[in-house]
């Protein structure tokens, strides 16, 4: 099943073309992980005011009560600056897409 998590995009990075910035997920454990990447992975509009909330597309892997596992590297293989891919989050930051 695919969605989307939720993240704040905190700062820009780099403003080349297209822009680079700096994205936080904090897991259901309270841990901050840290992704950097183009700003089309995390939003689409151009004229937003940074920091903002953002999604990132992800791969559902597992439903628990309050909680939900999630993979990045599908479909658009973002890393954390940690080198993970799978994380716990609160269900409430997950998007559900057909």
């Amino acid at each position: 099943m695919w969605g989307s998590v939720r993240v704040e995009v905190v700062k820009i990075t780099d403003y080349s073309c297209p822009i680079f910035v700096e994205c936080e997920l904090i897991d259901s454990h309270g841990k901050k992980h840290i992704f950097h990447d183009k700003h089309p992975i995390f939003f689409s509009n151009y004229d937003v005011v940074i920091p903002c909330r953002g999604e990132m597309n992800c791969k559902i892997i597992k439903n628990n009560c309050d909680t939900v596992i999630i993979d990045t590297s599908e479909p658009d293989d973002i890393e954390s600056d940690e080198g993970n891919y799978i994380f716990e989050v609160d269900k409430e930051l997950v998007k559900y897409k057909c």
